[in-house]
């Protein structure tokens, strides 16, 4: 009975037998190159270039028989699509395109300053920050983020930016599924 070369065992076994058959036959070789007879002096040659070969041969052949054990990929369901969430960063305030989004989604933000320097740092429900993300003039910046329970997050801004630095402030709403 062949074993069979899909399963871990199958292949484990055969590239064993394999590599028994390629080592006898290199010992062999060797002996016969080592014995002294007429032809000694030629073989050594022709052996050393085998004997890589073939071990290049089963090092090759294993990796390759190997690669059926490793998972590829994502394993499970994959993640649904995110949902965007822009923001744009004003003199004390945020402007929230999507100010209500889903638990347990991933959520891009896209994070933008109208006028000067602003970050956004979000909390949750019990005043835990989360992430910041900064926000200039004329750039963009995201990140990608999942809520794991519904509640109101709270933005703040983190980067002082005038007088009225300290009221500025947003919510966000996080819904059950």
């Amino acid at each position: 009975m062949v074993p069979d070369p899909a399963a871990p065992r199958g292949a484990f076994l055969v590239a064993l037998v394999v590599t028994a058959l390629i080592l006898g036959g290199v010992t062999l070789l060797v002996a016969l190159a080592r014995s002294g007879g007429p032809r000694s002096g030629r073989l050594l040659p022709i052996v050393r270039v085998l004997w890589l070969g073939l071990v290049g041969a089963v090092w090759v052949g294993l990796n390759l028989v190997s690669l059926g054990w490793v998972r590829l990929g994502r394993v499970g369901p994959a993640d649904p699509a995110p949902v965007t969430v822009e923001v744009e960063a004003r003199v004390w305030s945020y402007r929230i395109s999507n100010p209500q989004v889903p638990a347990g989604v991933p959520v891009l933000f896209v994070v933008r300053s109208a006028d000067t320097l602003h970050s956004l740092g979000l909390y949750d429900p019990d005043g835990q920050l989360l992430f910041t993300l900064m926000a200039m003039p004329g750039m963009e910046e995201r990140g990608l983020f999942t809520f794991p329970r519904p509640g109101r997050y709270r933005l703040r801004c983190l980067e002082y930016c005038g007088l009225g630095h300290g009221l500025m402030a947003g919510d966000l709403v996080v819904q059950g599924r």
